[in-house]
């Protein structure tokens, strides 16, 4: 599951990736906030003073999966094989 031109939040992507796995509308998962920071999340895509890309990767329970996300974008669910590519 790819994104469109304009980059999707990683906050955005992981609620959708899990809605996705979970067969359900996204809004019928839990706030992320109660998992993690959505801002913290996001900035994980943030670039560095010198302007280089990030490379960072964090795990979290959210909706009874491990959630793998990194600063590409990509979000993992441990439970499943195939990344969701940003």
């Amino acid at each position: 599951m790819g994104t469109t031109a304009a980059r999707r939040s990683l906050s955005r992507s992981v609620v959708d990736r899990v809605a996705e796995a979970e067969n359900s509308d996204p809004l019928d998962l839990d706030p992320l906030y109660e998992a993690i920071d959505p801002d913290a999340l996001d900035a994980l895509q943030s670039q560095t003073d010198d302007g280089r890309q990030s490379d960072c990767r964090i795990a979290f329970a959210y909706h009874g999966h491990t959630v793998i996300a990194d600063s590409s974008g990509t979000v993992t669910l441990a439970d499943e094989a195939t990344p969701s590519a940003p």
